[in-house]
């Protein structure tokens, strides 16, 4: 546990078993982040009203807990901070497409000039390089996970053997020359009312997707499954929301009616 220097128990600790649980929920709820209600109860309040609960259950799902009673069943709600990364890339592509569109035909004046002035060199070294700028600008205007760094197409995702490393940032391994070419911003507060981030939250800031799940999921947890079911519903046909279809799952799959044991409150 730790090192020969430092033992560090938190390895292993409830802390640890605690965001392995979380981790786990995210794929039953179709989250890409979840936090626990501890977690929750220490943000500013500004924060904590940008987040949505998501369910509430019982930790310890084991045989012996089975038999605790009520008074020392531990319960965790579940909270999300709700975020459309894909909103990003979509707008992306349409602003792509607008800017082909607006520029095609400058393009084409532009292509006809630079075969004009290509075909005046004997070593053809001018067309080689238009038909990799041209290819670099195809794979950006398919993908926008690619991004032109110094005139090189690198790929952003981490599996990807186009990023460059540090230690092939030059010649002589200048990994500060990378970090300033890649131009790697601060942190400030105001990302989180930045263009970007209205555009992910869209979805979810039009006064009615927080109200709607906040009711249908009352609902659940006092065992109206009708209504629930039907706010659920409402929710889906406006948008996809992982924790409304699972809720729907839970619903459908107990024929509409609280099962037999039910108190408002799900296992991990």
């Amino acid at each position: 546990i730790g090192s020969q220097r430092k033992i560090d128990a938190t390895y292993i600790s409830e802390a640890v078993e605690r965001s392995e649980t979380l981790e786990s929920l995210t794929k039953r709820y179709g989250l890409i982040n979840l936090m626990s209600d501890a977690f929750y109860n220490i943000l500013s309040p500004h924060v904590r009203r940008r987040c949505r609960q998501v369910d509430r259950v019982k930790l310890g799902s084991n045989a012996e807990d089975d038999f605790c009673v009520d008074e020392t069943t531990e319960i965790m709600s579940l909270y999300t901070f709700d975020i459309n990364v894909d909103a990003l890339s979509q707008e992306s592509d349409r602003e792509l497409h607008l800017k082909k569109k607006n520029t095609s035909g400058m393009e084409r004046g532009s292509k006809r000039r630079s075969l004009l002035f290509s075909s005046s060199k004997s070593d053809g070294s001018s067309n080689i390089i238009d038909r990799l700028e041209a290819q670099v600008l195809s794979q950006s205007a398919r993908n926008p996970s690619f991004r032109s760094v110094s005139g090189t197409a690198v790929s952003i995702r981490g599996d990807s053997p186009n990023i460059p490393s540090t230690k092939d940032a030059g010649q002589n391994g200048d990994s500060v020359s990378l970090l300033n070419e890649l131009h790697l911003a601060p942190y400030s507060t105001d990302v989180w009312m930045s263009k970007e981030m209205r555009l992910m939250r869209q979805s979810y800031t039009d006064g009615i997707f927080f109200s709607t799940f906040a009711s249908a999921l009352d609902s659940f947890f006092i065992g109206d499954w009708k209504d629930s079911k039907a706010k659920f519903i409402a929710i889906l046909e406006r948008s996809k929301d992982g924790p409304s279809s699972y809720f729907l799952s839970v619903i459908d799959a107990n024929n509409g009616s609280p099962y037999t044991g039910f108190k408002g409150y799900g296992d991990v």
